[in-house]
């Protein structure tokens, strides 16, 4: 059995707002806080002819132990010190047959 993600290292909270689809449209469920989440942003400045891009590709740390339990779902909204990002993908990683922690791409 491996250790789960220590608690000093998810010395983070985001604000999730979940993507629901109907048949009016899409839309955001009410925001939640999740807390004791690690977030590692990270943002590469590229520069082409018209000028320059910043793109992000930050990764939070969801722990199946210390962090406020969530079903993170593609396309939903993180709001991060400030700065909204939304989900691109969902990695799950388990020990065994439990899971252990989640990886949540942002761009």
């Amino acid at each position: 059995m491996v250790a789960p993600i220590p608690k000093s290292l998810l010395i983070h909270s985001v604000t999730y707002e979940e993507m629901t689809k109907s048949e009016w449209g899409n839309s955001f469920a009410t925001p939640v806080t999740i807390e004791h989440v690690r977030v590692e942003p990270k943002n590469t400045l590229s520069r082409n002819g018209t000028g320059s891009t910043v793109t992000s590709d930050t990764l939070l740390f969801w722990d199946s132990v210390h962090s406020t339990p969530c079903n993170f779902v593609g396309d939903s909204k993180i709001t991060f010190n400030g700065r909204v990002m939304i989900v691109s993908s969902v990695a799950d990683f388990y020990c065994e047959n439990n899971l252990h922690h989640k990886e949540v791409r942002l761009a």
